[in-house]
């Protein structure tokens, strides 16, 4: 969570969702590990801009973090994304925003995957109808979506 303004304030929280939650078929409960920020949370956190976006006001502050890595209460290792309040201890996971990490990848690499992919699926794919032997000019290449464009 974070006040608004105030950077050096964000922190992990004990969320409202408890191990013993009942959830929809549609969801299980994951140990958040790690939380992956992006730019967009970071000048919102510092103040600097308001986009209005899905972060959630807990009464005190705001939760922000929408891609995670964790684990199943089954013990599986996990990464996904969800709509807000990823920074927390417990996250509820649509099942199908949520993707078993491979053996090789550590938690903390996995919780910056999801977003920047999704990102690229649904701007090439969806958006762009990028087929094999098209050329697409990728801007600001250096940044997380950049590089997944690109394959690094």
């Amino acid at each position: 969570t974070f006040d608004k303004g105030r950077l050096s304030q964000v922190k992990w929280i004990e969320g409202p969702i408890s191990k013993s939650k009942i959830l929809p078929i549609e969801q299980k409960l994951v140990e958040a590990h790690n939380v992956g920020l992006n730019f967009k949370d970071v000048v919102e956190a510092s103040g600097m801009i308001n986009l209005n976006s899905k972060m959630k006001y807990t009464g005190d502050s705001y939760s922000i973090g929408l891609e995670f890595s964790g684990k199943f209460i089954s013990g599986e290792n996990v990464m996904g994304i969800v709509k807000n309040s990823a920074l927390s201890n417990l996250v509820a996971s649509d099942n199908s925003m949520t993707w078993n990490i491979p053996s090789e990848w550590s938690m903390e690499d996995a919780a910056t995957v999801p977003l920047t992919y999704a990102t690229v699926i649904y701007a090439m794919i969806e958006i762009g109808r990028i087929k094999p032997g098209h050329s697409i000019l990728i801007h600001a290449g250096a940044g997380g979506v950049g590089k997944r464009h690109t394959g690094n």
